[in-house]
């Protein structure tokens, strides 16, 4: 795999500064918790397998995630350090975790398997630690990358019921331009938008060059009006394959 972004450099994942320490009342799934204060918080960067609550069957590992944030977390503090943006569009609080001994949970979590890498800007500190932690878990197979196809869909294969976060495989057949975004299209009638307005973290020439060649792309998937889209807003969202 290689990243659009040049010179990519993988960082050690280690706390840079100081935090909040805080307390942890409930934990929801590997990724998401709330604090004794009442605030809930999503973890920047990685995201772990659904836990289903409308009693589908929840994803693999999506307990295995909790069991182990869960065990991580009880009854010490943690530290909380924060980003760019500090709220998401639920009101949650993005934060990087770390625990007492200072050790990444987010890291830990990718490098059992229990977590995919996510890169959403303007959110990027340890962006490129993380794909690597998530890399060497992927050569190893360990926890959901022994089952790669529940986060791995093909592009030529989709089908409802495949909306939400994945990793999706394909090849490039066009780049289009609108108004406000800039498009790659798969075979399959897929689409990956990119805004226009993060497009100045993109190579454009790098992008032009895509056209005919197989990559992976992480995101969110959606169908809407008959096409299969997902927004990618950076280029370690994007890698070759």
């Amino acid at each position: 795999l290689w990243a659009l972004l040049p010179g990519a450099h993988a960082a050690a994942c280690t706390l840079d500064r100081g935090g909040e320490s805080v307390a942890v009342d409930y934990v929801y799934d590997g990724d998401t918790l709330r604090l004794e204060d009442g605030r809930k918080v999503r973890f920047i960067g990685i995201n772990t397998p659904e836990i289903r609550r409308d009693g589908s069957p929840s994803e693999p590992f999506s307990r295995a995630a909790r069991k182990r944030v869960v065990a991580l977390t009880g009854g010490d503090a943690m530290v909380l350090r924060l980003d760019q943006e500090r709220h998401d569009r639920y009101g949650r609080l993005l934060a990087h975790p770390y625990l007492a001994d200072g050790r990444s949970l987010s890291k830990l979590l990718l490098q059992e398997g229990l977590a995919a890498a996510v890169v959403v800007p303007p959110n990027l500190w340890h962006s490129d630690c993380y794909l690597q932690q998530e890399q060497a878990a992927r050569a190893e197979r360990r926890g959901i990358w022994s089952q790669p196809q529940a986060f791995i869909k093909q592009s030529t294969g989709l089908k409802r019921g495949d909306e939400g976060f994945a990793l999706l495989q394909g090849r490039v057949v066009a780049l289009e331009r609108s108004r406000h975004s800039l498009w790659l299209e798969l075979d399959g009638n897929v689409a990956l938008r990119i805004p226009r307005d993060d497009l100045h973290y993109f190579d454009e020439h790098a992008l032009q060059a895509l056209v005919g060649q197989a990559l992976e792309a992480r995101g969110w998937l959606t169908y809407y009006k008959g096409k299969w889209r997902m927004s990618v807003r950076h280029p370690n969202a994007l890698q070759g394959r």
